[in-house]
Formats: C-alpha cells, structure tokens, sequence
C-alpha cells in the first residue's frame, strides 16, 4: 500500500492524519471509515477522518482536554461540538472526528506512521453504517470489499463484531438503495477513481446478495 502518492487521499491530509496520530494523547485512536480503505484501495476520493477508540466508558472532560490540546497544536481549528462520545471539528477543509468507540477492534496495524483499524473491522463497520441509513459512499466502499471478501465473511465479521444473531434488517439493507438514490445529500457524492458507475455498483451487490441468501430470497418471492 503506497501512502505517500496515494491517488484517493491527498498529500496533505496524510500529512495531517499522520500529525495527529503522533500526538499522545492520540496514541490509543486508529483511523477507520472510507479514508481508511481508501489509503488501501484508491478506490474514490475520500477526505474526512474518523478517528476511533475503543472506550467502552467515555466521559466528556476526557474530550475536552483532548480538544483544548488541539486547538494548541492546530490554532486554526474550528471546534463544531464535542459531547462524551466524541469531538467533531473541521482542520482547514478537513473534516474530523474523533470518536470513543464502545466496540473492540479486531486488530489495528500500523503503516507508515498511520494507524488503521482492520478490513475485518471496516467490513463489519461498513454493513452497520447501510444498516443504519446507508450512503453511497458506504455502498462504493462495500463494493470494494467485496473483491476482497466474500458476503458471507463480511456479514460473519459483522455479527462477530457487534455480537448480533438476527442479521434479517442488514439483509434488507443491504438491497435498499432509496436513501443512496438521493444525489443531493452530502454523503452520496462520490467521485469514482475506478470507473464503475452506481447502477453497476448496486447490480453487483444485489447479485452477491442473492448468491448468498438465494433460497430465503427465492422463498420470499413465492410468497
């Protein structure tokens, strides 16, 4: 993985990303979401950063100082808010969140200065995020996994991660697309670096989805 000319990310977000994981107070926080598969697969242009602990006890004077020791390292930022479970702030034009996470990660690597959560841990983060109103960026995303992993270990990855039995609303989820359809949110702006429209996108995941769950999808059409 090259992350000094990665194609996804700019030079001076890397540089950004990289001064914030060298700060202390910073040390136990890997990045994760769509800038952390981007730096993998420079799949699409990705510039805000989630930055995630796990912290099953978050407590909003820990964030505070954690902000206060930003705002000296970074004169120029602009603190958005900041409640026990995060901080959320813009850098320049950068977008950051820095968030306590009450689910374990499977395993954090570092590269090059950047530490990033595992693709097990995206994976499974990435099927909750559709879950809970996916975008579709979540949905590029996916797709990418997808050529790396199958449906099956990516949903195993998911119930082993958050400890769910019932995977029946990520399954409808997963093949609802209304909310992504929706050009004019934010989050649904992608710009693609792998030529792959959205229609061929969803045709892709429908068609691993139905490959998976083929007979209770067969047995739902009969009803």
């Amino acid at each position: 993985m090259e992350i000094k000319d990665n194609k996804a990310v700019g030079k001076s977000q890397i540089e950004l990303l990289k001064k914030l994981m060298s700060l202390e107070e910073l040390s136990e926080y890997c990045l994760v979401g769509g800038t952390n598969l981007a730096l993998r697969y420079e799949h699409r242009i990705s510039i805000d950063l989630d930055i995630f602990r796990y912290n099953p006890s978050p407590n909003i004077e820990e964030n505070m100082a954690i902000s206060n020791m930003i705002k000296k390292v970074f004169p120029t930022a602009e603190i958005i808010s900041i409640n026990k479970i995060g901080i959320f702030l813009y850098i320049g034009e950068v977008k950051v969140d820095i968030i306590e996470y009450p689910f374990p990660f499977f395993e954090v690597e570092t590269i090059k200065g950047i530490r990033l959560a595992s693709k097990s841990d995206i994976s499974a983060m990435k099927i909750s995020a559709i879950t809970n109103r996916g975008s579709r960026k979540d949905f590029y995303d996916l797709h990418e996994l997808l050529k790396e992993f199958t449906l099956k270990e990516i949903f195993d990855d998911y119930q082993r991660k958050y400890n769910i039995d019932n995977l029946e609303m990520a399954k409808r989820s997963l093949i609802y697309f209304e909310d992504a359809n929706n050009e004019k949110e934010r989050n649904n702006k992608v710009i693609s670096l792998i030529n792959e429209s959205w229609e061929n996108i969803k045709d892709d995941i429908e068609r691993k989805y139905n490959e998976l769950f083929q007979i209770s999808h067969k047995n739902r059409q009969k009803k």
